[in-house]
């Protein structure tokens, strides 16, 4: 006789103990978040060596009548409408993503399952029973341990998120390089055109002279074929410039997305005053490189990576808590629940030597990403080198073209005027407009090219979006680094901890001759030199001077006159460091020496501020202070004062503290001294110094 049986289902309470143990496994790993470990500074840095006077091409408070910038908008617009650019911000928030799945590993994982069905259970002797058979339940695991690896693993892929970043940074500066280059190749065929223009109309009424001076019989029939002759040869430099012009529009286009004006004249000629003799911050502006930055977080991550890689050297021991609730279990037609929480262990024993392979090809990874280092450091520094090459040559060049300008114009209307009472051929007045028309070409062409090295000068040490004041408009997130717990990174002291090589091609070897003719011709004045090279009535573009005078409409570029940054900054990490060590060991005196009389604290007066500090250190024990992520930032505007960032971490007896701080230092008769201390979130560290091209020399110091 078949007997079948429903029993009740109903879903009973979890018994605390498991809640208890659900809770536990989650409590551990308190996920936070937190600053990240690598330096913060965006290639902020401002190398002085290319740029010695130069700020933001808009003040932060513009005056109501400045006029809008061309060459800024063009950058503006390329930074706006650049689909390599959102390309990449999508690119590198799919990777933040990326370490985020990551990063669940390190998690407790909860599952719930069930199952229902119909069981038939038939006993030598008894009658066969056919019921329901229903099951439910819930299981929590958590690693405990696996070699680090998940936590190693997370870190790696935060690391390149990092490096993704970096190469956005850069691939923004490559934008704005474009897009202003653009700009003055569109400005500087529009310029050629012109003076294609006028160079015809010069040939076509010659040639109307000639063939009047034909029919009345005064010049021969030779005359007018060769004048006829630089007429169509003045028609194809006219038709080469316009084609010039329209690609250089179409290119505009594509990097800027929207089309030029056919009317609208631009500007070819950037200014800025260039000083090449202190390449000591050209250095500090190497080792501060977007791709630089990259290829540091790329060593980051390959030494995470070996460790993820050696998981299989260690045992994975896991947590486990579950419940299940059965019903008819058995075929009993009682409802039973099963509980229990386990510590689970396993550790592999042979794997047919794949663990160690694994590791050995994360460990030639990391080399290899240190190779790549190398690479990118040459690549910088040949860039860089042959940026700041051309702007010198280009500068000579200049010079040489002006006073070619200068000379061939003089003897131009000379020639005019032996030409009218024929001592002058007609070969020898063609040839020398044929010169004018070329000295006047290269003066615009070397112009031009001088606007563009300076531009990339400034594209190669990562300083031209900030340059601009656009930096606003490279808008991706810094990726964010989560908290994890229980896991030491490695320390940066190996090859992400370095920069380029040093070495750089003297250029004292390539100087160019000075002009050796006439002191008379030497000293043209601007007023005897043609005006072809401003055929606009803007005036050029000027990058506004760093180190100027800060008024708006100011004009100088006057060079602020200040000691190597190199040998200041080496002295202030030595002082800050010798500032820790008296904090550290309780020697007031000292301690307070360090502060000007002028300094300013944060809150109430300076005597109230030196009684405060020698209460506390005094009462203080144990103090022991350690200085990471220290960043050198000058001040070009104010060369005797220097900032000091870096991050502090302060114990004491049953008191420690973790902070940002920054320090000013200002020179007064050849002494160092602390002007202002600030003590930031390290959330902020980022934020400071963006309203200046500043020069930072990361490091750190115990």
């Amino acid at each position: 006789m078949n007997t079948q049986h429903t029993p009740n289902t109903t879903l009973k309470v979890l018994p605390s103990a498991i809640l208890v143990a659900l809770f536990s496994l989650y409590t551990p790993v308190n996920w936070a978040q937190q600053d990240l470990g690598l330096p913060q500074e965006i290639p902020e840095v401002q190398s002085s060596s290319p740029v010695e006077n130069a700020a933001p091409l808009e003040n932060s408070q513009p005056a109501p009548a400045q006029a809008v910038n061309p060459l800024q908008q063009s950058v503006i617009k390329g930074l706006q409408n650049s689909p390599a650019l959102d390309a990449d911000v999508h690119a590198l928030e799919a990777q933040m993503e990326d370490a985020n799945v990551v990063f669940g590993t390190l998690l407790p994982t909860v599952d719930a399952r069930g199952s229902t069905g119909r069981e038939r259970t038939r006993i030598e002797d008894a009658d066969t029973r056919t019921y329901n058979a229903n099951s439910y339940g819930i299981e929590a695991r958590q690693n405990l341990y696996n070699g680090f690896a998940s936590q190693a693993r997370y870190l790696a892929a935060y690391s390149g998120a990092m490096q993704s970043y970096y190469r956005y940074l850069n691939k923004a500066n490559q934008v704005a390089f474009e897009a202003s280059s653009s700009h003055v190749d569109v400005s500087r065929f529009q310029a050629l055109t012109r003076l294609a223009e006028n160079n015809l109309k010069y040939h076509q009424d010659l040639m109307n002279r000639i063939e009047e001076k034909v029919k009345s019989g005064v010049t021969r029939q030779s005359d007018l074929e060769q004048a006829r002759s630089r007429y169509t040869l003045a028609l194809g430099n006219l038709a080469t410039e316009k084609a010039n012009t329209f690609s250089s529009m179409a290119n505009y286009q594509r990097i800027t997305d929207t089309v030029w004006p056919v009317n609208e004249t631009g500007e070819y000629v950037v200014n800025a005053n260039f000083e090449v003799e202190n390449r000591e911050r050209l250095v500090f502006a190497l080792n501060n490189h977007p791709l630089l930055k990259a290829a540091n977080s790329s060593i980051i991550g390959a030494k995470q990576e070996v460790t993820a890689a050696s998981e299989g050297f260690h045992p994975r021991i896991d947590l486990r808590a579950k419940t299940d609730v059965y019903s008819n279990y058995l075929s009993t037609f009682d409802e039973r629940q099963i509980s229990s929480i386990d510590l689970l262990a396993t550790i592999n024993l042979y794997r047919g030597g794949s663990d160690n392979a694994s590791r050995n090809s994360a460990i030639k990874r990391r080399l290899r990403s240190m190779d790549d280092k190398m690479v990118v450091c040459r690549a910088i520094r040949q860039s860089t080198q042959t940026s700041l090459f051309d702007v010198v040559s280009s500068q000579k060049k200049l010079n040489y073209f002006r006073e070619q300008a200068a000379a061939i114009s003089k003897a131009r209307a000379a020639y005019e005027q032996q030409f009218a009472v024929g001592r002058r051929s007609l070969l020898d007045l063609l040839s020398a407009e044929n010169e004018y028309f070329q000295a006047q070409r290269a003066l615009i062409n070397i112009e031009a090219d001088l606007s563009i090295s300076k531009l990339k000068l400034l594209a190669a040490t990562g300083q031209l979006t900030t340059l601009f004041s656009v930096d606003e408009l490279v808008n991706a997130d810094e990726p964010t680094k989560r908290e994890v717990l229980f896991y030491k990174e490695q320390s940066r002291s190996g090859a992400e901890a370095e920069g380029c090589p040093a070495s750089l091609i003297n250029l004292e070897d390539f100087e160019l001759p000075n002009i050796g003719f006439d002191e008379a011709l030497k000293s043209v004045n601007a007023d005897e030199t043609p005006n072809t090279l401003a055929p606009i009535d803007m005036p050029p573009i000027e990058l506004a001077q760093l180190g100027t005078a800060g008024a708006a409409g100011g004009t100088g570029q006057q060079v602020a006159s200040f000691g190597d940054p190199a040998e200041v900054s080496k002295s202030l990490i030595n002082k800050t460091n010798s500032w820790a060590k008296a904090w550290e060991n309780k020697d007031v005196n000292s301690y307070i020496a360090f502060y000007s009389p002028a300094f300013k604290p944060e809150e109430g007066s300076y005597e109230s501020w030196v009684n405060n500090r020698r209460d506390r250190i005094a009462r203080a024990q144990q103090i022991d202070i350690e200085i990471s992520d220290l960043q050198v930032i000058p001040s070009f505007d104010k060369p005797d004062e220097y900032e000091i960032s870096f991050i502090q971490d302060y114990s004491a007896k049953n008191y420690q503290e973790r902070s940002k701080k920054i320090l000013t230092w200002k020179e007064s008769k050849g002494v160092w001294q602390i002007i202002r201390e600030q003590n930031l979130p390290e959330s902020t560290a980022g934020a400071q110094g963006k309203k200046n091209l500043n020069l930072a020399l990361s490091t750190s110091i115990r």
